[in-house]
């Protein structure tokens, strides 16, 4: 299998698979919630069937894996602010760049 969505014309490849996976698992069939094709499209909304979107949240403690956390962190946030930017943009943000702009405009 090409792993080509058909619909779209796209390919997530094998990690996007796993990882829609586990989304799936955690949020729908972990939950007790709707999963995959059985929620509701939001495109074309049947009013009758309940949405029943499951929610999964997780808290880890970096301390408790491998060492280096915080400097590994850093260096994975400076390595990917520091790749080449698309066309039309101002650079790569990672998580949480937009609102620590907003906090310093505020200053």
């Amino acid at each position: 299998s090409s792993g080509i969505n058909a619909e779209y014309g796209i390919s997530s490849g094998y990690k996007g698979y796993g990882l829609a996976s586990m989304v799936e698992v955690l949020c729908g069939i972990l939950s007790g919630a709707t999963w995959g094709p059985h929620i509701r499209s939001w495109q074309n909304p049947d009013e009758t069937k309940v949405a029943d979107l499951g929610q999964f949240f997780m808290a880890l403690d970096p301390g408790v894996f491998g060492g280096g956390f915080t400097d590994r962190m850093q260096q994975f946030m400076d390595e990917h602010r520091a790749l080449d930017p698309v066309e039309g943009t101002d650079g790569v943000l990672v998580a949480g760049d937009p609102e620590r702009a907003a906090e310093k405009a505020c200053e």
